[in-house]
């Protein structure tokens, strides 16, 4: 699905003060491209570029845990 497809899908409409991000990836890796679900370290970045406090707080956590396992 193109983010043109996703947009007219779900008749999403451009609003700088919505409540909502919707973010899509055009260029995954073949391993991802038929994925139905992310991995759970991409989730934490797209939490972790999050405007909410707590959201933002929940990716950045994650991802420090991450690190510490591979250290």
């Amino acid at each position: 699905m193109t983010a043109e497809e996703l947009e007219r899908n779900f008749f999403l409409v451009e609003d700088a003060t919505g409540s909502c991000t919707a973010r899509f990836a055009s260029d995954l890796p073949d391993s991802l491209a038929d994925a139905t679900e992310m991995p759970a370290a991409v989730v934490a970045c797209d939490l972790a570029m999050s405007v909410d406090v707590r959201e933002r707080r929940s990716g950045l956590d994650y991802l420090e845990g991450l690190l510490d396992e591979m250290r």
